[in-house]
């Protein structure tokens, strides 16, 4: 089993990325996120550090994340990719924070992930992220007529909560601002579009397919992160 496990989507920067880690480890490095996943679980050891793209669109960062942790938890799990409004969230889950990929200073960035303390044992948020982890992995797998969902969550309460109420109803892609809704709608076949009342207005213009099925959803009170348990899974 390699020491440094590396998921990123941009084949084309795998030589350079590779090249950035300690010359004392191995490495593993895998485009997608479903054959990431079974790279670690089948192997017979586990990884120092999980270094994952948050780019990834066919299986959402943050079960990614949930699912990393659940296979390999003491490995350090370093996003590679800009803050965005997901960093929060996956520091709750645990991760170091993120790097760009293309920072010069890359190889110092590893070494100090590696040289990083390993994640506590997973709180019961995580091991309900790792619940719903399991749920979207299955639909990812499985062919299936289930509706293809995009939610539109500003926040990472809002599209925790919402997230929370369409899992277990086949592919669930969140996109956190407007940019990532476009990308989205370019590359998934989308049926179905959810967003809260108050994201909706600004969200509802780039939905311009009339057969996809729209719900807005209010979620009273405005959740915050970390969410209760209570209010998503109950």
């Amino acid at each position: 089993m390699a020491q440094v496990a590396i998921m990123y989507y941009d084949d084309t920067e795998h030589d350079r990325i590779v090249a950035a880690v300690p010359r004392n480890r191995t490495v593993a490095i895998v485009e997608e996120a479903p054959e990431f996943i079974d790279y670690l679980q089948f192997a017979d050891e586990r990884p120092e550090l999980i270094a994952f793209d948050t780019s990834v669109i066919i299986f959402d960062g943050l079960l990614l994340c949930a699912r990393m942790r659940e296979l390999c938890p003491r490995a350090r799990l370093l996003p590679l990719g800009i803050p965005s409004d997901t960093t929060a969230a996956l520091a709750h889950l645990g991760c170091l924070p993120p790097v760009d990929a293309h920072d010069p200073n890359l190889p110092a960035l590893l070494r100090a992930a590696l040289d990083a303390p390993p994640p506590p044992p997973p709180d019961a948020l995580v091991r309900a992220l790792i619940e719903e982890a399991r749920i979207a992995e299955a639909h990812m797998r499985l062919p299936h007529d289930w509706p293809e969902t995009l939610i539109y969550a500003t926040t990472p309460a809002r599209a925790q909560a919402l997230r929370a109420q369409f899992c277990g109803q086949g592919p669930v892609y969140v996109a956190a601002n407007l940019d990532e809704l476009r990308q989205l709608m370019n590359e998934i076949y989308i049926t179905r579009f959810v967003a809260t009342v108050e994201d909706a207005p600004l969200a509802e213009p780039l939905i311009w397919d009339n057969s996809i099925e729209r719900f807005t959803v209010r979620l009273s009170p405005e959740p915050v992160w970390p969410l209760e348990l209570g209010l998503v899974w109950g």
